[in-house]
């Protein structure tokens, strides 16, 4: 019996692999093509830009935008939401390994969007907190940006696969 377990296991690891790899390449395809769209990047950078404004704006920070630039007015220290702030590259890591398991096309939809909503706030919560810590005399900025957000960004990628795979794995069973 455990063999039989083990061999459903690495048999299901053999289906997923070949399907994430190639679908990874194809989402990172298309992420590359947002980016070089003028169009497409500029507009999900100043959205990106309006979420980080309208939250500081409610924790009372003085600050401009322009474009998709924020700037503190007290220390005149900024961060620009550029292609790389836009969490595109891990949001189509983790779609690829949503997509890579088998389920039926509603499910995949359902936890695709989740995915998204989910990532999203947290990259904004990302952007918010590191133009709130370039904002301070002695800040730290390098070390959030480089590695504390990084940890986060990859510790979220996987508990946000576990959370979807658990949540739409008991759907499944309670179906069945």
């Amino acid at each position: 019996m455990v063999t039989l377990s083990a061999n459903h296991n690495a048999s299901a690891l053999l289906r997923f692999f070949p399907r994430f790899v190639v679908v990874l390449i194809l989402l990172q395809f298309i992420v590359l093509a947002i980016h070089t769209s003028s169009v497409a990047s500029t507009l999900i950078q100043h959205w990106l830009t309006q979420a980080v404004a309208y939250i500081h704006q409610l924790l009372g920070t003085a600050f401009t935008v322009n474009g998709n630039v924020l700037t503190h007015q007290q220390s005149l220290q900024y961060v620009i939401v550029d292609n790389q702030c836009t969490g595109l590259m891990l949001l189509a890591s983790v779609w690829a390994a949503i997509i890579g398991f088998a389920r039926s096309l509603l499910k995949t939809l359902k936890m695709l969007i989740f995915a998204v909503i989910i990532l999203q706030a947290i990259n904004v919560l990302r952007i918010t907190h590191l133009f709130f810590e370039i904002g301070q005399a002695n800040n730290n900025f390098e070390f959030y940006h480089l590695y504390f957000w990084q940890t986060v960004n990859f510790i979220s990628a996987v508990v946000v696969l576990f959370f979807l795979e658990k949540k739409f794995s008991c759907d499944r069973e309670r179906h069945v």
